[in-house]
């Protein structure tokens, strides 16, 4: 039997597995079952050089400390060879679904340096997927010491390794910040990438704090904006571009001023970027008289030089 108090102090060799990384649902169905009977199933501990690990079971000591279950049954394993692969085949096979994303990986193999020796560790990295390269090895270690808000929104949007490493390059409270905005400006994963980027090059280049930055952009004032975060993502790209490309600004505000003196009957939508050539009109048609109308629209002279003038801006 090990008690509430002594199970919280537990390490675990995979600290961050998705199950870890939920917030507790009193609606989940194994909430409801551990609240009625307790914990019935016995925790299974790794036990290396007399330390314990949480192998299977830190999901409900988490909710046990909700419901303030005290003690519980648990079962140790000890390898019979206390060596890295053996941890690492044993972790897989009982994580290895969850063990997927690079920074879980990136956590374990950082856990697992603490007890093992540098080769040890590297022998391990074909049997998470890896390849055995001391330049891997560095990666994830640098992934490792991300901040854990940081690499929890990478587990959760599914980030990929090189994604992972980009996010890297830029100062991470910059990064966090975009991050815990990510509700107000619909952050997708190239978004964050491409504002960050492009952050760290006006701080770069003008010499500016990122305070003095988000001042600059009037970051407060588009927040407090009754706009969708769909909107508020593209005002703030464009506040963006405009400060890093003043060039690509002046392009967009000519192919609006195409758009607003066409004064058309569909929306018509371009890479504000510039980086593509094309132009696309989505015209709706809800009865027969408006697709005349639109098909009229489309033929016509002034609407084809407005969409040659929009293409030679592109």
């Amino acid at each position: 039997m090990i008690t509430l108090n002594e199970a919280a102090d537990l390490p675990s060799i995979m600290p961050r597995t998705h199950q870890c990384l939920q917030e507790i649902d009193p609606s989940d169905s194994l909430y409801h079952s551990l609240g009625a009977v307790g914990v019935l199933s016995p925790l299974l501990f790794l036990v290396v050089h007399g330390k314990r690990y949480v192998l299977d079971g830190f999901k409900r000591i988490q909710i046990a400390r909700h419901l303030e279950i005290q003690s519980f049954e648990y079962q140790n394993i000890t390898p019979p060879l206390i060596d890295s692969r053996y941890i690492a085949e044993t972790i897989m096979g009982t994580h290895g679904i969850r063990l997927q994303h690079p920074i879980l990986k990136a956590c374990l193999v950082a856990d697992l340096r603490g007890h093992f020796s540098h080769q040890d560790c590297m022998d391990i990295l074909p049997i998470l997927g890896l390849d055995a390269h001391i330049v891997v090895m560095k990666k994830l270690m640098t992934l490792s010491q991300l901040p854990f808000a940081l690499q929890l929104f990478c587990i959760q949007r599914n980030y990929s390794f090189k994604q992972c490493m980009q996010l890297t390059r830029f100062d991470s409270d910059m990064v966090l910040f975009w991050v815990n905005h990510a509700a107000d400006i619909q952050l997708s994963a190239s978004f964050l990438l491409q504002l960050s980027d492009r952050c760290t090059d006006l701080m770069t280049r003008h010499d500016w704090s990122f305070s003095h930055l988000l001042t600059v952009i009037e970051w407060v004032s588009l927040l407090k904006q009754n706009i969708s975060p769909n909107t508020r993502a593209i005002r703030l790209r464009l506040r963006v571009e405009t400060l890093t490309s003043p060039t690509i600004h002046q392009y967009n505000e000519r192919l609006n001023t195409i758009v607003n003196e066409l004064d058309p009957p569909a929306k018509i939508k371009w890479d504000s970027s510039l980086e593509t050539k094309a132009v696309t009109v989505t015209l709706t048609v809800s009865h027969h008289d408006q697709l005349n109308d639109h098909s009229s629209w489309l033929a016509a002279p002034k609407t084809a030089h407005a969409i040659r003038s929009m293409l030679e801006l592109l």
